[in-house]
């Protein structure tokens, strides 16, 4: 299996989940106890044997998605988090594949200059002056 392939597998799985969800045609949540779920997700095996890919993260992706509460339900009355968006789920994926984190922004510029924007964003819009850029910065280019 290759990564294209499995991750063609996935987003047709959280498709339906997410239609599933939004159509209310599955509970909201299925709270089982803790080792049944360990035992359905067969976590000791993935641990001991791995290969997390092809048919295997198929079977381990539906029981997952079998064990999630379903935000994006109907009768879902928002607890804590709420449901997300599907463009914010597509960024979560590229910053997880990519591994750059914003924080060091020797390890990640492009995830650095969007949290540095969107926190100016965010401060010009509740009345705060924004950090302005350094002009003296000189790009850094390392092959």
């Amino acid at each position: 299996m290759s990564f294209l392939s499995d991750l063609h597998q996935i987003g047709k799985m959280l498709d339906e989940y997410r239609t599933t969800s939004e159509q209310g045609r599955a509970p909201v949540i299925r709270q089982k106890p803790l080792a049944e779920i360990i035992q359905e997700l067969k976590l000791n095996r993935l641990l001991q044997q791995g290969n997390l890919q092809g048919e295997t993260l198929k079977e381990f992706l539906n029981s997952y998605l079998q064990n999630t509460t379903r935000l994006d339900h109907p009768g879902y009355m928002a607890h804590q988090v709420p449901p997300t968006h599907t463009s914010g789920a597509l960024g979560a994926l590229v910053d997880a594949s990519t591994n750059n984190p914003m924080a060091i922004y020797e390890m990640g510029p492009a995830a650095a200059s969007i949290e540095f924007f969107m926190i100016n964003w965010m401060l010009a819009h509740v009345g705060f002056k924004p950090a302005p850029l350094d002009p003296a910065a000189r790009p850094v280019t390392i092959r």
